[in-house]
């Protein structure tokens, strides 16, 4: 069940020929969260949730006179009752909202590109956010019955309204809510059932044409199984394979859902050279499945000249899949694939604002030290586990960072003769972790250190004794 919570939205009112947004509270929860727990939906709700989002952006515009500008799953409500509402995107306790919704690699799903650029959204931006997150809803929901031929003729033609075609965002609003009101009348099969019993009787009334309406009954039946076969599972072929890599990739960096991604990268399997590598990269992460050493940097070299094609460069949420599986091969090729991509993301400090994201960084120290600690460049394995301590908040795994940094410090060149910084590691260590002074390694290095500092100090008042011996004798 999903849990549910109070988030500012706005409604609106029209008085006098003009419209106004007011401020409201709705208890429920964002579409995204929906989604993430696998709700049902019944297709009257889809119609519904967006005809009323069509309606409520078009009153958006009226009063504010600009666009929306954040048409994604975050900022749609569902409340108790299952109606949908806009987030207050103004409101200040929707800022740890609005703050995931601004993520690049999350925005540039919902926005066109070049639109909103440092400038005031328009009413055109949203319609074309909305075609995205109607599709995006179709491609992962969880529905209660299948769409039939038809409905995924005319969704597909709604997307496409919205997504490429410009025009006043008004006119387009309007028509797109006078289709969906139509579809949600008609819901589905009725129509169909409706014709069936038609065609029946006139064909006991007018026996003499019979085989004339069966033979036409038949070949748009086998017309029907012919489109359907080409259409895999959703007809939005047009979206291309870009679509579902940049989908399959939301839900296994942002939402942590392998299971979805792969689901999701299954619709271009064998169409999509880039979508057939990551399917061999998650049967290596979940399976271990084999592959040697030529065959994989085979694939790291495919991969790149994919990435290339794609303009996907610079999104780090392309790198994370290829990460996390040379993370566990641990070869030294895997070692230098990670550098490689590792000092890419260090030389762009913004790359597709990983600064915005410390877990996402931190993780990313953490795999760079391990990979240089492998290779043997302990001096900088020694420099990123220093920068993942500063990001990591976990208790667990700042213990995990201290035994590394100690073990390397005490072998790095510059502090072998300075065990005063090996005490300072060691103080810092039980200030941020104090359960650490549980771990058998740890307790011999504070006894190694304090047993030195211990001797340091007896040399030092014995040199002092002797001084002041000589100098009294003389």
């Amino acid at each position: 069940m999903t849990e549910r919570k109070e988030y500012a939205i706005v409604r609106f009112f029209e008085q006098g020929g003009k419209c106004y947004k007011i401020d409201d509270v709705a208890e429920g929860c964002n579409l995204m969260q929906f989604m993430k727990n696998e709700e049902r939906i019944e297709k009257k709700e889809l119609y519904s949730w967006f005809s009323s989002l069509s309606a409520q952006l078009e009153l958006y515009h009226r009063s504010m006179k600009q666009g929306y500008g954040h048409v994604n799953p975050y900022a749609v409500i569902i409340n108790e009752e299952g109606k949908a509402s806009l987030l207050d995107i103004e409101a200040k306790e929707n800022s740890d909202l609005l703050k995931r919704m601004q993520k690049k690699s999350f925005r540039s799903l919902f926005v066109k590109k070049g639109s909103c650029d440092g400038q005031l959204p328009k009413p055109e931006d949203d319609v074309f956010g909305f075609g995205k997150l109607l599709l995006f809803l179709l491609e992962k929901g969880k529905f209660e019955t299948e769409f039939t031929g038809i409905e995924k003729i005319k969704l597909k033609r709604i997307v496409e309204k919205c997504t490429n075609k410009a025009g006043n965002a008004g006119v387009v609003f309007k028509s797109v809510q006078k289709e969906l009101n139509k579809m949600d009348k008609n819901d589905g099969g009725k129509r169909t059932f409706g014709v069936k019993i038609i065609i029946v009787v006139i064909a006991m009334m007018a026996g003499l044409v019979i085989f004339a309406v069966l033979n036409s009954q038949s070949a748009k039946k086998e017309q029907e199984i012919t489109t359907m076969e080409t259409e895999k599972t959703i007809v939005f072929e047009e979206e291309g394979e870009r679509l579902f890599l940049e989908l399959g990739m939301l839900y296994y960096a942002e939402l942590g859902d392998s299971a979805s991604a792969r689901e999701i990268l299954n619709n271009v399997k064998g169409d999509s050279k880039a979508a057939d590598i990551y399917l061999q990269i998650f049967d290596y992460i979940q399976k271990g499945s084999n592959l040697d050493e030529k065959q994989w940097n085979e694939m790291w070299q495919d991969l790149k000249e994919e990435w290339k094609k794609l303009g996907v460069e610079n999104k780090l949420w392309y790198k994370l899949p290829i990460l996390e599986a040379c993370k566990l091969r641990n070869t030294t090729e895997c070692c230098n694939i990670i550098c490689e991509i590792g000092e890419d993301v260090k030389a762009n400090r913004k790359w597709n604002g990983i600064l915005d994201d410390p877990g996402k960084e931190a993780m990313l120290c953490q795999y760079l030290g391990e990979a240089y600690e492998t290779l043997g460049d302990e001096e900088k394995a020694l420099q990123e586990y220093q920068r993942w301590k500063i990001l990591e908040t976990k208790s667990e795994q700042l213990e995990q960072i201290y035994l590394k940094i100690l073990a390397l410090s005490e072998t790095a060149k510059d502090v072998e003769n300075e065990p005063e910084i090996m005490r300072a590691i060691l103080e810092e260590a039980v200030e941020k972790v104090p359960m650490i002074k549980e771990h058998t390694e740890f307790c011999e290095w504070m006894e190694k250190y304090e047993k030195q500092e211990e001797d340091t100090l007896e040399e030092t008042t014995e040199q002092t004794m002797e001084e002041n011996i000589v100098e009294t004798v003389e």
